[in-house]
């Protein structure tokens, strides 16, 4: 065990080995072949004064003279780590970060105050706790990397960098200097090869868990840039842009996919360079069910407290989409249901609440055509009809339905449809349909 400066863990292992150029112990530099560090667990703590836990070396109080020879340097030429659990906190900067680090290798002449360092490493991602937010959870990460180290300037400029996670590829280049004020990145990412799999792995867990079971094929870009100082009191820029084109969507939850699929999407930090500032953009999204066209357009600003622009049209077959509706008890669909216009724009909190869903913009209709869903044994007719949004009402017309032994039409209003749908799971706001319809009935089986 190898003690902090707090008097805790640093770093644990069960085995820590060296090889030594056994020459090199009678020289003024000793050379150190490799050093294994294996079953183990390395512990960074920052507190909220940017100090860390690792500063346990003590400057000698008399140097050396020069050209007196009294001066040893070590120089290692391999340094391994294996089956090391990663736990890294940052109070400072509220970064949380937990890793497996399966096997690492670093080369280079440490010793010197510029050297090429070279790294491969197999990591397993626990978590990444960026200001609250999770990423990379449960994550495969791989990287082979070439770095020019400039200590004596604080520099690291990335000669080459292949960066792999969930086995997508990301090229990586750019420099990172330490500033007495933070640290400063110039990164950039990107990859020619990728897939949606790929963007989703590196979406907050939170946004990206409802889209986590999609795949895509087709061409897929991706590019990616950081900019800009780091540290206590402002954060770097950050864009992202993605795109596929010629494309095609699965997912065990489609039936079949959706083809020939374009869409080009843009995430940004923002003016502020901060979650209130950010905004992400998916622009031009089509793509064909059964031949039947789907066009989509969303943007979500403020990630704070989220304001939303969502348009959707087109035709949706309940053949190919009825798994999206989340209800294990619906086992198939046919027929289509048309998507008119459907516009929704507001602020989430807003969709969530009856006494403020007046302030969100709700528009649009969904029509049905010999429109059918399977219930347990039983097929759910919706033969015709029309359901039209107009802001918290939903308006039912002529809406017919035959099942289970029975055969009833639908006429008037439904309150109150969005702050449902969008109610969290435990419903905390109470809140209920308020229906005024009248209904009739040629055949009613209760």
């Amino acid at each position: 065990t190898l003690k902090d400066n707090r008097d805790g863990a640093l770093l644990e292992a069960k085995e820590l080995s060296f090889r030594f150029g056994l020459l090199s112990l009678l020289s003024s530099k000793i050379k150190v072949r490799s050093v294994v560090v294996s079953d183990g667990a390395l512990n960074i703590q920052i507190d909220r004064q940017g100090n860390p836990n690792y500063d346990i070396f003590r400057e000698s109080e008399e140097a050396p003279e020069e050209g007196s020879g009294s001066s040893t340097a070590v120089d290692i030429e391999l340094a391994r780590l294996r089956n090391i659990e990663l736990i890294y906190s940052d109070q400072s900067t509220r970064q949380e970060i937990d890793a497996l680090v399966n096997d690492a290798t670093f080369s280079g002449e440490f010793s010197s105050e510029q050297f090429s360092l070279k790294s491969q490493a197999d990591i397993t991602s626990r978590f990444a706790d960026l200001d609250g937010i999770r990423y990379l959870p449960g994550k495969k990460i791989t990287y082979d990397a070439s770095v020019f180290v400039n200590l004596e300037e604080g520099s690291y400029d990335i000669e080459k960098a292949a960066l792999e996670i969930e086995d997508n590829a990301f090229k990586v280049d750019g420099t990172i200097e330490n500033w007495e004020s933070g640290t400063y990145f110039d990164l950039s990412a990107s990859s020619d090869e990728g897939n949606l799999e790929g963007v989703l792995a590196l979406l907050p867990e939170q946004y990206a868990q409802s889209l986590q079971d999609f795949s895509s094929t087709g061409k897929f870009n991706f590019n990616a840039f950081i900019k800009g100082q780091y540290n206590q009191r402002q954060n770097p820029e950050i864009r992202v842009e993605f795109g596929l084109e010629d494309g095609r969507l699965s997912s065990p939850r489609l039936d079949n996919p959706l083809k020939d699929v374009s869409f080009s999407a843009v995430f940004t930090n923002g003016k502020f360079r901060d979650n209130s500032s950010s905004v992400f953009t998916l622009e031009n999204f089509k793509g064909y069910f059964n031949r039947e066209l789907v066009e989509m357009r969303l943007e979500v600003a403020n990630l704070d407290d989220p304001i939303i622009d969502f348009s959707l049209d087109g035709v949706a077959p309940l053949e190919s989409v009825y798994g999206l509706l989340g209800n294990p008890k619906i086992t198939g669909g046919n027929g289509e249901v048309e998507i008119k216009n459907l516009r929704l724009k507001g602020a989430y909190s807003d969709m969530l609440d009856p006494g403020r869903i007046s302030r969100v913009e709700a528009s649009g209709s969904l029509e049905f055509d010999d429109a059918a869903l399977s219930i347990k044994d039983e097929q759910l007719l919706f033969d015709r009809g029309e359901l039209r949004l107009e802001g918290n009402r939903m308006a039912v017309e002529g809406l017919r339905i035959e099942g289970a032994g029975s055969d009833i039409s639908f006429m008037g209003s439904a309150y109150n449809i969005l702050p449902v749908l969008f109610a969290d799971s435990v419903n905390s706001q109470n809140v209920e349909l308020v229906f005024d319809a009248s209904m009739v009935a040629k055949t009613l089986d209760i």
